[in-house]
């Protein structure tokens, strides 16, 4: 298992905040045990959908840095 990589202030405290409440209130047991999970589709399924308004931003900003960051590993490596 990859170690896991912390990002200082990625998200503000407040955001962090709103994304846990988000994920406490609707998330549902994934396919593995004892993990629980909070994905768009559904949240759209269950009526939930004041509630992805909200992740919106965050998704678009992990894509961003993911992007950013295989580059900077594609450099890293030179592959």
């Amino acid at each position: 298992m990859l170690p896991r990589l912390f990002i200082h202030s990625y998200l503000s405290l407040e955001e962090c905040k709103e994304l846990e409440f988000i994920h406490k209130s609707s998330s549902t047991e994934g396919y593995r045990p004892n993990v629980f999970s909070t994905i768009i589709p559904l949240l759209i399924a269950t009526n939930s959908s004041h509630l992805i308004m909200p992740i919106i931003p965050f998704e678009r900003q992990s894509k961003t840095c993911t992007l950013k960051m295989k580059y900077q590993l594609s450099e890293y490596f030179d592959t």
